[in-house]
């Protein structure tokens, strides 16, 4: 019975110490798992504040952009309206020289046809066969 005895302390004390050593690895497991989640975290919130960072330049940059858009926008309406109005003005200048083109000649034709009509009229008073006809007409009657 000794024998059976030595091998029941034996194997005791072998369950002993794999039960110490399962309680060592099983705590050396927890410090792991708590290391390994404030590991994590620390990166996560690292992460986070990096993420932050590059979205606020990003706005930003964003906002930047709109305000350069924005103004770009406006310069290019105000010159749109500054060649539209440009446009009318000259339009309206080109307008104002055909009318005042064509009144003068108007007015040089009427002149001319005045001065045609005096001209006819002249010549007829003063014409040789005018004379001639008017003195006949004179001595017929």
């Amino acid at each position: 019975m000794k024998f059976w005895e030595a091998q029941e302390k034996l194997r005791i004390a072998q369950m002993k110490e794999e039960r110490e050593q399962a309680v060592e690895t099983k705590k050396r497991l927890v410090k792991i798992v708590e290391e390994k989640n404030l590991f994590i975290s620390k990166l996560k919130e690292e992460r986070r504040a990096e993420f932050k960072a590059r979205e606020e330049k990003f706005f930003a940059r964003m906002a930047e952009k709109r305000v350069e858009l924005l103004a770009e926008r406006k310069k290019q309406r105000k010159e749109r309206r500054y060649q539209d109005w440009k446009r009318a003005k000259e339009a309206e200048e080109e307008r104002r020289q055909l009318e005042e083109e064509t009144r003068l000649m108007e007015i040089e034709e009427k002149r001319r046809e005045e001065e045609e009509a005096l001209e006819e009229e002249r010549r007829e008073q003063v014409s040789p066969n005018n004379i001639a006809y008017i003195a006949y007409n004179i001595s017929v009657n």
